[in-house]
C-alpha cells in the first residue's frame, strides 16, 4: 500500500495560509463570479479612510460567498481600478492594488519596506493597536509580506493584518478580514486571558482525545504522534482556544506499510472541551 502522506498536503497548504492569507479575495480564478449581481447591495458606497480627508468613491462590481459561505463579500473598485472587498457590514476586508509599470529599479531594504507597510495599515487602523510579528519573502515573486497582529493582554488574536509589497516598495494587496474584531482593552477578554487552563493541561487533554479519537483508522494503528504547531488565541467568535497541529504515525502489521495524517484539534482554553478536530 502506497504511504498517504496527508500530512505534507496540509503543511503545504498551512504555510499558504500564512504567507497569503485570504489572498483568495483577490484572485479572480477564484472569486470572479460575476454573474452574482446583488441587488441589494449599493451601486455606489464612499469610503474614508483614516488619513483621507474626503470619502474614498467606489463602484460596485459584484458578490460571492466568503470562505466559510455563511456571508457575502462584495467586490468595489475605485477610480484607479484598485479593488476593493467589504464584508457585509462594508467593512474593508481586502484592497488589492493594480499593477502599473514603473520605471523604478532600486530596491528597499526591510525597514524601509516595513515602514510603508506601517503607513499602509495606518489608513485602516490605529497601528499602535498592532503588534509587528514578522515578514516572509518570496523569491520567485520578488516581494515581501509583512504581518501584524493584535494582542490582549499578551494572548494573540484572529485580528492579524497582512501587507503584501514588492522589493521596489510598490504596494499589492493588504489582507485584513477580521480588522478591529477585538479591542485590547476588552475588559471580558482580559478577564478570560487570566484564567485559561495552562500548556501542562492543554497537552494533556490532547494526549486523552488523540489516544480515545485516533487510536486506531481502519486496519491502521497509532504508533506515536507529534505535536508540529501549538498556539493559544483568540479565534474569530472570540472564544480563547488552544490550537494544535498533529503528525499521527499509523503503521499495519499485517502489510508492514505505514500512513502518516495531519490534524488540526482545537481545545477551548477555559473549559477545556474539544471545540473542533479536522
Amino acid at each position: 500500500m502506497k504511504k498517504l502522506n496527508k500530512l505534507l498536503l496540509i503543511i503545504l497548504i498551512f504555510s499558504l495560509i500564512i504567507s497569503s492569507a485570504i489572498y483568495v479575495f483577490g484572485n479572480d480564478n477564484i472569486t470572479n463570479n460575476k454573474g452574482k449581481i446583488d441587488n441589494t447591495v449599493d451601486e455606489e458606497v464612499y469610503i474614508r479612510r483614516n488619513n483621507d480627508i474626503s470619502n474614498i468613491k467606489l463602484k460596485y462590481k459584484y458578490s460571492f460567498n466568503s470562505h466559510d459561505s455563511k456571508s457575502k463579500i462584495h467586490k468595489y473598485t475605485n477610480e484607479n481600478n484598485d479593488e476593493f472587498i467589504l464584508n457585509e457590514d462594508q467593512k474593508i476586508v481586502l484592497v488589492y492594488y493594480k499593477q502599473k509599470e514603473s520605471n523604478k529599479k532600486s530596491t528597499l531594504n526591510i525597514n524601509q519596506l516595513k515602514k510603508i507597510a506601517q503607513e499602509e495599515i495606518s489608513n485602516y487602523a490605529d497601528i499602535k493597536d498592532y503588534d509587528y510579528e514578522t515578514y516572509i519573502y518570496h523569491e520567485q515573486l520578488q516581494n515581501y509580506s509583512f504581518i501584524f497582529t493584535k494582542y490582549i493582554n499578551k494572548i494573540k488574536t484572529v485580528d492579524s493584518i497582512q501587507v503584501n509589497i514588492n522589493n521596489k516598495g510598490e504596494l499589492i494587496s493588504t489582507i485584513m478580514p477580521h480588522i478591529g474584531l477585538f479591542d485590547y482593552n476588552d475588559k471580558d477578554k482580559i478577564e478570560l486571558s487570566n484564567k485559561y487552563i495552562n500548556k501542562k493541561e492543554a497537552d494533556e487533554l490532547l494526549d486523552t482525545t488523540i489516544k480515545n479519537k485516533f487510536g486506531k483508522l481502519y486496519n491502521f494503528y497509532l504508533k506515536d504522534y507529534s505535536v508540529l504547531e501549538e498556539e493559544l488565541y483568540f479565534i474569530k467568535s472570540g472564544e480563547l482556544v488552544w490550537k494544535y497541529f498533529i503528525r499521527l504515525e499509523y503503521f499495519n502489521t499485517d502489510r508492514n506499510s505505514d500512513l502518516l495524517l495531519g490534524e488540526y484539534i482545537i481545545i477551548d482554553a477555559i473549559s477545556g472541551k474539544i471545540i473542533e478536530m479536522q
